[in-house]
């Protein structure tokens, strides 16, 4: 009965949105997750894409795990993991983009199926580099410098 006359009131909180909660979460730790070598940011928003031919002169294949980055270099393997739902996927570099402000990399429609990113076309990632190819193995891929 006392409660009655303290004007105590209860509160009920509605719940923020997944966009509204990621992108709290993206401005809160953006500053511990850039490299201290390099200074690259390592968590931001995918998009997914589609193309006819990629920077690295492969032909675009929307069935392929691959991804455009504007700073990585190509045939460096990647996981991107969404950060709304956990899943991760692993995929190379072959393209360059995103263009668009704020996004850290564009993936082929079947690495965004994979996340589970395809409906809403974007999500907070977190990215971290599992494998890197460096200029000289690259160019004995190629074949340079073997006669």
């Amino acid at each position: 009965m006392a409660a009655a006359g303290t004007g105590i009131t209860q509160q009920t909180q509605t719940p923020l949105p997944p966009k509204v909660v990621a992108r709290r979460m993206y401005e809160r730790l953006a500053g511990p997750l850039l490299c201290r070598d390099s200074g690259r940011l390592r968590m931001g928003f995918a998009s997914w894409y589609a193309g006819f031919r990629t920077a690295s002169g492969e032909a675009f294949r929307a069935d392929d795990l691959t991804a455009a980055s504007r700073i990585l270099p190509f045939n460096t393997h990647i996981r991107v993991t969404n950060l709304w739902n956990g899943r991760s996927v692993v995929v190379r570099i072959n393209d360059r983009g995103p263009y668009v402000r704020g996004r850290v990399v564009d993936l082929t429609p079947k690495a965004a199926a994979t996340l589970g990113m395809k409906r809403h076309g974007t999500a907070p990632v977190y990215i971290e580099i599992v494998r890197q190819v460096t200029q000289s193995a690259a160019a004995d891929s190629i074949g340079f410098g073997h006669r």
